[in-house]
This record gives C-alpha cells, sequence and structure tokens, in this order.
C-alpha cells in the first residue's frame, strides 16, 4: 500500500536466496531477526529453526525464508487493511523503532527489532499476559545467535520514549501493543498503562 492508500497486491515476488551470500554476517543476523519474529507471531518451529543459528546450506535457507514468507502472506492475506491480524506483524517494532531513532540509526532495524521484541515480552510478562519467563528465553536464544537484548545504557531514555510515542501504531496518544503471549501467539492492539515504566531499562 502507499501513503495514499491505494492497495495493489503484487502479481509475483520474486525472493532468492543466492544475494545472501553477497552479504556480511552483521546484516545476516539484522535479517534473522525479523524471521525469528514470524516464528514468534505464529510458527514455533520456524522460531527453533532461528534458535540454532544461520543456515550454511543453500536449502535450509531457502526453507527458513519460505516458513517466514507463509507466516506473513498469511496474515496480510487474512488482514489486508491492517484492522487487527496484521498488527502482530509490528511485533518488537514499536519499541524498537524508539531504539532506532534515538541511536540516530547506528543500531541496524534487526537490532532494534530484536531489543523491541524482548522489551515487548517483559511488558507483557509485566501485564501477566505471557507465560513465565518468556522474556528470558527468547533473550537467551537471541544472545546466542548474536543479537542484542538490552537497550544500549548510553541511548537516552527520554528519547526512546517520545519516539515511540510517534509511532504510527497509536491513537489519541495511546500506544497498541502486538504483545507475545507465548511463541506462536500474539496478541494485538494492547493497550497498557504506564508501559514505560514497566519496561526493564
Amino acid at each position: 500500500k502507499n501513503l495514499i492508500g491505494v492497495f495493489h497486491a503484487p502479481l509475483l515476488v520474486l525472493s532468492d536466496p543466492e544475494v545472501l551470500s553477497t552479504l556480511p554476517p552483521a546484516e545476516l543476523r539484522s535479517g534473522l531477526a525479523e524471521t525469528i519474529k514470524h516464528g514468534v507471531i505464529a510458527d514455533p518451529l520456524l522460531y527453533s529453526q532461528c534458535a540454532d543459528g544461520w543456515p550454511q546450506s543453500i536449502n535450509d535457507i531457502t526453507e527458513l525464508i519460505s516458513r517466514a514468507i507463509a507466516v506473513k502472506v498469511e496474515i496480510i492475506t487474512a488482514d489486508p487493511y491492517e484492522r487487527g491480524l496484521r498488527q502482530s506483524l509490528n511485533l518488537g517494532h514499536t519499541i524498537g523503532h524508539g531504539v532506532e531513532k534515538a541511536s540516530n540509526y547506528q543500531l541496524s532495524h534487526g537490532e532494534c527489532v530484536a531489543i523491541g521484541m524482548i522489551a515487548e515480552a517483559r511488558l507483557a510478562e509485566s501485564i501477566n499476559l505471557s507465560e513465565p519467563g518468556l522474556a528470558e528465553k527468547l533473550a537467551a536464544d537471541f544472545i546466542k545467535i548474536g543479537l542484542p537484548v538490552k537497550i544500549p545504557a548510553d541511548l537516552n531514555r527520554q528519547e526512546i520514549i517520545a519516539a515511540t510515542l510517534l509511532d504510527k501504531k497509536r491513537s489519541a496518544k495511546q500506544i497498541h501493543f502486538a504483545l507475545p503471549e507465548r511463541i506462536g501467539k500474539v496478541h494485538t492492539g494492547l493497550i497498557v498503562e504506564d508501559w514505560e515504566k514497566r519496561i526493564i531499562w
């Protein structure tokens, strides 16, 4: 969709895993953050495959990408206008975008999404939405594959909060979160009172 609200589904999307061989490891890890996000949203098997790290064989890479695409396509087909289910794709991005902006984009998008997923999992725990220990499990798996899990200490917390409040996922100055209950299930449209005080900075 574009900024004036015109929606056109593509006739074809070409994804060639071979081109990933041109990317440095840091970029692959960044992409893996978005891939593992799809596992957290709706595919526990995809999550476990991502938690094993970046695959070495082209067949395994292709399967990883295919599973992530399948999650996204199912969601956007069911909710093309982002009225509910599609908001689950925002997992990790609400806090992540705030971190990204506060870092002056020195952190990659994938790194910020990873940090955002952990922060939002902790937020889910703070309101008794998620299974106990979910955030710690995600953090342990992310660390294992080289993704950051903590908001850097040198980033200004007020700048992160201000940037988050400008995020598109809001209405009437209320942030709408997508928060995980468990690996494979995410709740959308959640308003969390005092969210900025609940996050472990």
